[in-house]
């Protein structure tokens, strides 16, 4: 499973595919589940995995361009606010796209 617990708190963690680093520009994507129930973590933590597996799907199917980052960015954070947590991290570099 893709939880981890830091400071009492989970998060949802899943390393990005080397053939999709360059497009990330991060090994693993990360997202606070804000809770310290372990039960509630692991299913948020099962709801931002078929967000993030769909997204990896996705950019596999076609041939990423720039705009394509923005994309990235965007359908993360909008899965992580539909499973409660904090938005994504996104590295500045990615964001400043």
């Amino acid at each position: 499973m893709y939880v981890v617990r830091r400071n009492g708190v989970y998060q949802f963690r899943k390393p990005v595919p080397n053939s999709l680093q360059p497009l990330f520009g991060r090994g693993d994507v990360r997202v606070s589940l804000r809770t310290t129930q372990a039960s509630v973590a692991h299913r948020r933590a099962l709801e931002m995995l078929v967000h993030v597996d769909d997204i990896f799907a996705m950019l596999r199917s076609e041939r990423p361009v720039d705009e394509s980052r923005r994309l990235v960015v965007s359908m993360l954070e909008h899965a992580a606010k539909m499973v409660r947590g904090t938005p994504w991290r996104v590295d500045r570099d990615l964001r400043a796209l």
